[in-house]
């Protein structure tokens, strides 16, 4: 898909995503998540145990649709274009190689997500470069992006970040994760834990090869987009 097609649609945001887009955990969280953001249209749930409402507990994650964050979504700096971004990820992805790894279910503060089954220092070493080497292209956070994150009770270091970078969970606090759900009752989390593992099961435990990187957009629908995904240029070790 190429960003020409994009330009002239002024998304509200832009991020930097990893995307299996072909692969069946793909398709697999975008039936789950109800948003399929290569086609930019809904996708259809799945019938799960008549306990959970899936249309309820996926609204908050949603809009996103099925992806790890890289880069946090922003809004582009004064000056600067989106072909410009465009142009540099794809400069950035010519000097990424794969990287291999497993994923299972977690729980991460109330929420349910896929996580690597180990931990993974090469994903994070990509996300800081990631972060980095693209930051030119974000505006710095306004007032009221500021006062909605500080909600959450950061350190300050994460509160540094998020004012010299616009976002407090980055390099060592980042944990690469696939949201799958919003924040899930007490007596419904065993439920939902099941229902997410029997779903997911063909994906679950098996490797994956992260090998290019997503630039997406927010329309003004709120629902994300895919504008293009571009491999990555280094070959892997294998």
């Amino acid at each position: 898909m190429k960003i020409d097609m994009f330009i002239n649609l002024n998304f509200k945001r832009y991020a930097i995503y990893y995307i299996p887009s072909n692969d069946l955990l793909y398709k697999l969280g975008s039936s789950w998540l109800g948003w399929d953001t290569i086609l930019g249209q809904p996708a259809s749930q799945p019938e799960i145990n008549s306990d959970i409402n899936i249309e309820k507990i996926t609204e908050t994650p949603r809009k996103y649709g099925l992806h790890a964050t890289i880069k946090a979504p922003f809004r582009l700096a004064d000056g600067v274009s989106a072909s410009e971004l465009e142009r540099q990820l794809r400069t950035l992805c010519l000097s990424l190689k794969p990287i291999e790894f497993s994923l299972e279910v977690s729980e991460l503060n109330g929420f349910f997500a896929l996580t690597p089954t180990v931990k993974n220092t090469e994903i994070r070493e990509l996300h800081t470069k990631v972060v980095c080497e693209l930051d030119e292209f974000r505006a710095p956070p306004t007032k009221d992006e500021l006062i909605k994150r500080r909600r959450n009770q950061l350190t300050s270091e994460q509160d540094q970040n998020l004012i010299k970078w616009g976002y407090p969970y980055i390099f060592k606090d980042f944990y690469f994760h696939i949201t799958l759900t919003g924040k899930i009752p007490k007596n419904l989390k065993n439920t939902v834990t099941d229902e997410i593992k029997k779903f997911f099961e063909p994906v679950l435990q098996r490797k994956f090869l992260m090998s290019e990187l997503a630039l997406v957009g927010e329309g003004h629908d709120g629902n994300f987009h895919v504008i293009f995904q571009m491999p990555f240029g280094q070959k892997s070790k294998k």
